[in-house]
């Protein structure tokens, strides 16, 4: 696979049985929909991934410059979180992340005045505690 930003190879790695892709160039991550379906299962406060991603798709999105680097040739989604950038295939469901881009966004989705459980916001503040809990980001 080869990264949306710096069309550097992937390198790809396996931790806690969960396989994610890194760039060694920009430090950017891929993470595909099999290893965010696992994430979100083993999370017993996680919603399920269905409404996770679909609450995704409600944010603002614009088509990305860059291609997802499961699905030959399609353009991903560029999803905007409070002016972060965050890029989204809606085919193949994966995730690619900036170097940085997840701490950003996590501390923005909290800093929402008190989401009321089960509502979007809600919804996507989880999905990022789950995001953020695997790569360590929490600690």
């Amino acid at each position: 696979m080869i990264c949306p930003r710096c069309n550097t190879g992937l390198e790809t790695r396996e931790s806690d049985g969960i396989t994610t892709s890194t760039c060694p160039a920009c430090n950017g991550n891929w993470i595909g929909a099999t290893a965010l379906s696992t994430l979100f299962a083993r999370d017993r406060e996680a919603p399920r991934i269905e409404e996770a991603l679909e609450a995704i798709l409600d944010l603002d999105f614009h088509d990305s410059r860059r291609l997802c680097p499961r699905c030959s040739g399609r353009r991903l989604k560029a999803i905007m979180v409070d002016g972060i950038e965050l890029d989204y295939c809606i085919a193949c469901k994966g995730l690619y992340f900036d170097q940085g881009e997840l701490e950003q966004v996590f501390p923005s989705t909290l800093d929402k005045a008190g989401p009321k459980a089960g509502s979007k916001m809600d919804t996507v503040s989880q999905f990022w505690a789950v995001i953020l809990k695997f790569t360590g980001g929490d600690r």
